[in-house]
């Protein structure tokens, strides 16, 4: 074949891939034309995206069950883990005979952004439940740090105490 006719060849088919084309543009244009003017498109629509989101939540509800009834494999009791008292003073803002007010207030404070917690102690035969809130490592920095928080108006008063990590 000679470099001509290798040439029309190409453009030979080359005019008929165009021709194709704009023949399925035209078809699908008309088919496109004709859903969107039918009566039934909206409701088909309608009840396709109902099925797909139907499904969807079919699925998340299967994967959340089958995650939940999950066996979970017999894990070894872990041994406690003793923490390791860095910051030796907390401040404590208040105490409490019932366990529920100082859960109460710990929550209240977390609300405020503050790393409130309890610990329960026994004095004078009485079970009490003292709230405090953060641990330092001195006491002129947990001085400074309660009487800002008395300043702002978001603790009534406090004491300086040592800190004692929770068990």
């Amino acid at each position: 074949m000679t470099g001509k006719s290798l040439w029309s060849v190409l453009s030979s088919i080359a005019g008929m891939l165009v021709g194709a084309l704009r023949t399925m543009h035209g078809l699908v244009w008309n088919l496109t034309a004709r859903v969107q003017q039918s009566p039934l498109t909206r409701p088909i629509l309608n009840w396709v995206a109902i099925a797909l989101l139907t499904a969807a939540v079919v699925v998340l509800i299967i994967n959340t069950v089958s995650y939940l009834v999950r066996p979970r494999p017999p894990g070894q009791a872990a041994a406690p883990v003793k923490k390791v008292v860095t910051d030796r003073f907390t401040l404590q803002v208040a105490a409490y005979l019932k366990k529920k007010h100082a859960e109460k207030y710990v929550a209240h404070l977390k609300t405020l952004g503050l790393d409130a917690f309890w610990i329960e102690t026994t004095r004078r035969n009485k079970r009490w439940y003292q709230v405090r809130v953060s641990h330092f490592p001195d006491k002129a920095a947990a001085r400074a740090y309660g009487q800002s928080l008395k300043a702002q108006g978001l603790i009534d008063d406090f004491y300086v105490a040592n800190y004692e990590p929770n068990p």
